[in-house]
């Protein structure tokens, strides 16, 4: 990919987004979370409302958990 527009000459070194390490992120809690929960389910068979209580928090901790340095 050129580092620049062909046409007007645009730098794109300002858009890089860098995705990686938040792709990841999102995988691992994803898998984590939701193996969870369906095994809670599976074996439980907890209310809806108990559900949203247990994997809410889940779900924060998991992700915005890995932000702490």
């Amino acid at each position: 990919m050129p580092a620049h527009c062909e046409a007007c000459g645009l730098d794109y070194g300002f858009i890089d987004a860098g995705d990686g390490p938040a792709v990841f992120v999102i995988f691992l809690s994803g898998f984590i979370v939701v193996g969870s929960a369906l095994i809670v389910e599976a074996l439980y068979q907890p209310p809806f409302w108990l559900h949203a209580a247990l994997w809410g928090p889940l779900i924060l901790l998991t992700t915005l958990g890995r932000c702490a340095p």
